[in-house]
C-alpha cells in the first residue's frame, strides 16, 4: 500500500528519533569509563609556597601537614601570559620554574601522593578567568605546547594525575578545542585528565573527554556574617546534589580540586576574598568546612578533594589570622575528621 504524505513524515520524524536515541547511548558510551583514579579518596592540601624554602623548612611542614592525615599535596605550578588579550602562554615568568619539581619531590620523600594544578597568571596577576585573548587559536597553541611541557615534567615525577585547565571561565566557551587540548595531553600523561571550573560554570560538553569533572568550589554559602550551621549544611547539600547529578549525567566522578575558607566574618558569604572590612573569625572558617565535611566525608562519587591551602606557618605570622590556612585552627580537628572518613572509603 502506497504510504500518504503523513505517514511518510510519521516515518520519517520515527526515523529520527530512533537515530537520535542510538546517537544519545552512543555518546553516553563513550563518556564512559574514564581513566580510574589509581588513589582515589586519599586527599589533601594544596601547597602555596611564595618564597623559597631550604629543604629543611620543607621538611618541617610536610612533618606538620602529615599529622592532619592528609595523603595528597597539589603544587601549583605557575605558567604566564603577558596580558588578559594576549597569546604567548609561556612566554614570561612569575615563579621559578624548577620550583614545583623542589617541592613534589619533597612531598614524595615524606610519602604524600603528589599532582601539579597548573594556573596561568598575567604579569600583573591578573585572574585567568578573565582571559579574552583576540588571537584564539594562537592561545590554544602556546597553551597547548605549554600544558604538555607541564605533563610530561609531571609524568617523569610519577604524577598520577593532571589537571589540564584550571578556571578559565571565559575560555571554557571554546568545548572542541579543550577537548582537543585533552587529547594531545593524552600522549604525554597515561593518569586520569581534570579540567577544573569555577564554581557557578558547570555546564560544558568537554566533560566526555576528561576522567573527572574538576570543581574551584567556593560557593557562597550565606549572605549572612554569622549565618547558622543549618543554613551551611543546607549549602553545601545542594550543592552535593548539583554535583552528583552531573556526575551521572557524563558518568564521571566528582573532583574538588579547591575548596577553601579564609578566616573571617566574610568565610560563608564570599569564601575567595574578604572584605577589607571583615574580622578574623576561625569559628566560622570551621563551621564551612564542617558543612563540606557532612556533604561529602562519606560520598563515594567524589573522587579528589584539595583544600586551598596551607604553607604551615606559624599561628602568629602575618596574614595568618585571617587567612586560608587551616593548620592550628579549629578548623584542622574538621579536616582531620575529613581525612579520616575519606581514607575508610579506600579500605
Amino acid at each position: 500500500m502506497k504510504a500518504s504524505p503523513g505517514n511518510r513524515i510519521a516515518l520519517k520524524l520515527g526515523y529520527l528519533a530512533v537515530f537520535a536515541s542510538f546517537a544519545m547511548s552512543a555518546a553516553l558510551a563513550a563518556a564512559s569509563p574514564g581513566v580510574p583514579f589509581q588513589d582515589a579518596y586519599q586527599d589533601g592540601f594544596v601547597w602555596v609556597s611564595w618564597g623559597s624554602l631550604s629543604r629543611a623548612e620543607m621538611d618541617r611542614i610536610l612533618d606538620r601537614v602529615s599529622l592532619t592525615g592528609a595523603r595528597h599535596i597539589v603544587v601549583p605550578y605557575f605558567g604566564c601570559q603577558t596580558n588578559i588579550t594576549s597569546a604567548d602562554v609561556g612566554s614570561c615568568e612569575v615563579r621559578l620554574r624548577n620550583a614545583p619539581a623542589q617541592l613534589a619531590r619533597a612531598a614524595q620523600a615524606h610519602g604524600f601522593e603528589v599532582s601539579y594544578l597548573p594556573i596561568v597568571q598575567t604579569l600583573d596577576w591578573q585572574w585567568r578567568g578573565y582571559f579574552d585573548p583576540r588571537d584564539v587559536d594562537g592561545w590554544f597553541r602556546t597553551y597547548t605546547a605549554w600544558i604538555r611541557g607541564v605533563a610530561r615534567e609531571a609524568a617523569s615525577l610519577g604524577m598520577k594525575e593532571m589537571v589540564v585547565g584550571s578556571e578559565f571561565t571565559r575560555l571554557y566557551q571554546y568545548n572542541d578545542r579543550w577537548k582537543q587540548v585533552l587529547r594531545d595531553v593524552r600522549q604525554d600523561f597515561a593518569g586520569p585528565l581534570v579540567i577544573a571550573v569555577n564554581w557557578g560554570d558547570m555546564e560544558h560538553t568537554f566533560w566526555d573527554e576528561v576522567d573527572a569533572i574538576g570543581v574551584s568550589s567556593y560557593y557562597p554559602l550565606s549572605t549572612q556574617i554569622d549565618p547558622s550551621q543549618a543554613e551551611l549544611d543546607q549549602a553545601w547539600a545542594i550543592r552535593r546534589a548539583e554535583y552528583l547529578k552531573l556526575a551521572q549525567k557524563w558518568s564521571r566522578p566528582i573532583h574538588i580540586t579547591e575548596v577553601g575558607y579564609h578566616s573571617t566574618t566574610d568565610a560563608a558569604r564570599s569564601p575567595w576574598e574578604p572584605r577589607p572590612s571583615a574580622t578574623a573569625d576561625a569559628a566560622l572558617q570551621a563551621r564551612c568546612f564542617e558543612a563540606f565535611r557532612k556533604a561529602f566525608g562519606s560520598e563515594p562519587r567524589l573522587a579528589r578533594a584539595n583544600v586551598w591551602a596551607t604553607e604551615a606557618l606559624p599561628a602568629g605570622a602575618p596574614g595568618v589570622a585571617r587567612g586560608f590556612e587551616t593548620l592550628d585552627k579549629p578548623a584542622e580537628a574538621v579536616l582531620r575528621e575529613f581525612f579520616r572518613q575519606r581514607a575508610g572509603l579506600a579500605r
